[in-house]
């Protein structure tokens, strides 16, 4: 099958949002490393425990972004999975986001739309012609035979 045009732009913009969460990752453990050493920084105040959070965060949603996109770039079955967990990964930071930062109106906001653009796109994913796409059977919700998984 012939990938829909809406699943290469998906994995584009994944492939470009997993290497920016990537140097997000690599940016916070720097931090911390300076932190660590006693060498002040921008992020002095944001403590320790806020800086590990998006660090990890930051790699984590960085990792399975990348890995859907390539996944995506090639139709693999599993891609499918890593994007639904992507979204709802994105969608759980999105609150923490809020409650870690408090109930300012901006962050509330960002938030916000992150969490519409999320259920938009697993609106899209769940479309059968997307599903097929990625060698499910959008009738069931299981795979095909044949799947392109492997």
């Amino acid at each position: 099958m012939k990938r829909p045009i809406g699943i290469t732009i998906l994995a584009v913009i994944a492939v470009v949002v997993g290497i920016f969460y990537l140097l997000l990752a690599l940016l916070g453990a720097a931090g911390s490393v300076l932190e660590a050493s006693g060498i002040p920084t921008t992020a002095s105040g944001v403590g320790a425990a806020k800086l590990a959070y998006a660090t990890i965060s930051d790699a984590i949603l960085g990792i399975l972004s990348l890995a859907f996109g390539i996944g995506a770039f090639r139709l693999k079955g599993w891609a499918w999975i890593t994007a639904i967990v992507v979204l709802v990964l994105y969608g759980i930071r999105a609150i923490v986001d809020v409650v870690i930062q408090g109930l300012r109106i901006e962050r509330m906001v960002v938030s916000g739309i992150t969490i519409m653009i999320a259920l938009l796109l697993l609106w899209y994913l769940f479309r059968p012609n997307v599903q097929v796409a990625f060698g499910r059977d959008a009738l069931r919700g299981g795979t095909e035979s044949g799947s392109r998984s492997s």
